[in-house]
């Protein structure tokens, strides 16, 4: 399998702010795609409202090993991406995209074990700076993790902690500066 990418928005800008999503935006499945479990968290939901506000680029990065191990389809991801771009939408929010590692260390076929998408491996913040041109230093990550961190700091952009209670002001304050 091969990295799974989502546009939804061309790119206009040359900041751009790259969402983890489970546990980040919305409440944590663990490795689920169940549409009727989705739910936004309520303070990123209030400040990604206000970085809509700025010219900034919106996309989520997020780590889907649950399509490796079986749990769930592809269509299953493809369609849970698409629920969530839509709630967001109906919130006044846009989102550029969604890419998606559909890989895991204990993938069910050995080919999908081993990627360089991976969070915390830096394929994925990679394409997202192809696709918009923005310079590292005008790239931030926000995300929940270890590997949220990690991948940031491998790729050498900014890190805001969506659980610190500063983390999602901080992100929005950052995108605010031109």
């Amino acid at each position: 399998m091969e990295l799974i990418e989502q546009r939804f928005e061309e790119p206009r800008f040359l900041k751009t702010l790259i969402l983890d999503r489970d546990g980040t935006i919305i409440l944590d499945q663990e490795y689920g795609a169940d549409i009727a479990q989705l739910q936004l968290i309520g303070k990123s939901l209030d400040a990604l409202r206000k970085i809509s506000r700025f010219s900034v680029n919106l996309f989520i990065a997020t780590n889907q090993g649950g399509l490796a191990l079986g749990r769930f389809s592809h269509l299953e991801l493809i369609n849970f991406n698409l629920a969530l771009q839509n709630s967001l939408y109906e919130n006044g929010i846009v989102i550029n995209g969604v890419l998606s590692c559909p890989h895991h260390e204990n993938a069910l076929d050995l080919s999908n074990r081993i990627c360089n998408c991976r969070k915390p491996k830096t394929g994925m913040l990679e394409r997202i700076q192809a696709i918009t041109k923005s310079p590292k230093e005008n790239m931030a990550m926000i995300g929940d993790s270890w590997r949220d961190l990690e991948v940031a700091s491998n790729f050498d952009v900014q890190f805001f902690d969506a659980c610190d209670e500063n983390g999602w002001r901080d992100s929005t304050d950052w995108c605010e500066k031109s």
